[in-house]
């Protein structure tokens, strides 16, 4: 992490508890901190995942619901890590679906 502004708001955040925080998806510190590769990782596992998934087994596996293992180090990537590669493990004649509705 290269940004002078962002370590600086992470030493603040780590010493300060009553520092701002957000939510993982709102949070400025935790979308622009990190390398280039962790920036770009996090950007190419949400492609082609959406905030659901129905295996081939037929489990429906929603993102909100989602928990991550121990081995997952940061817990709002866990969801799209684990679809993420569980597309790309498909055999190569699966065919994926993804269907978008709205209520």
């Amino acid at each position: 992490m290269a940004q002078p502004v962002m370590q600086a708001l992470a030493a603040w955040r780590h010493s300060d508890p009553d520092a701002p925080t957000w939510t993982k998806q709102q949070d400025p510190l935790w979308h622009f901190a990190g390398s280039r590769e962790q920036h770009a990782h996090r950007a190419a596992i949400r492609v082609q995942t959406t905030n659901v998934l129905l295996t081939l087994d037929g489990r429906w596996i929603d993102r909100f619901d989602y928990t991550p293992t121990p081995q997952q180090p940061v817990a709002a990537n866990a969801y799209f890590d684990f679809a993420d590669r569980y597309l790309r493990e498909l055999p190569e004649d699966a065919v994926i679906v993804r269907v978008r509705f709205h209520s």
